[in-house]
């Protein structure tokens, strides 16, 4: 067998289930529709699937500030989370978001509270053998102050693993 000068050919195949593939006959036409909305846009925003747990995070959240500013617990803490700008500058938000993340990774429901806000959609996009990261983040976007305001978000960027999905759940008014 002679030596060839050319370089051999390669064959580069997608792993990617055909369209046939896709139709199982788990999911619903609405999942199966939610599924290629996401592998196409890269995100979705849906309804919050559990406003009892949306309601407690921001109860929860909005203690912590309470906490971090020795307040008065309010009546209405989705106003003292919507006014919050109005007590803390730019150059503490670092100090009070860290106080309400320490102080949320204590609380043994939250993770379980936070997974509820958004359960079916999670398992319908990426399936339900699922790993959460241990410890819940919090970013403070505060009007104004362009330090805060974060692009679209990736944490493949940073390292982590491009596999993962994350979850952003807003508890003001935005």
């Amino acid at each position: 067998m002679s030596k060839s000068n050319s370089a051999p050919n390669l064959s580069v195949v997608s792993n990617a289930p055909t369209d046939d593939a896709r139709d199982t006959g788990f999911t619903t036409a609405a999942e199966s529709e939610l599924s290629r909305k996401f592998l196409e846009d890269g995100h979705v925003v849906v309804p919050v699937e559990d406003l009892g747990a949306l309601d407690r995070l921001r109860d929860a959240v909005a203690g912590g500030a309470t906490n971090w500013l020795d307040a008065k617990v309010p009546e209405d803490p989705g106003a003292l989370l919507d006014s919050i700008h109005a007590r803390v500058g730019p150059e503490k938000v670092n100090d009070m978001r860290m106080s309400i993340i320490n102080g949320l990774n204590t609380q043994s429901w939250v993770a379980r509270d936070y997974f509820s806000v958004a359960r079916k959609t999670i398992e319908s996009v990426v399936g339900n053998e699922l790993a959460m990261q241990r410890r819940l983040n919090l970013s403070v976007q505060m009007p104004g102050d362009d330090s805060s305001v974060l692009p679209v978000h990736a944490d493949v960027w940073d390292g982590n693993s491009p596999f993962e999905v994350v979850l952003w759940v807003p508890l003001v008014g935005c």
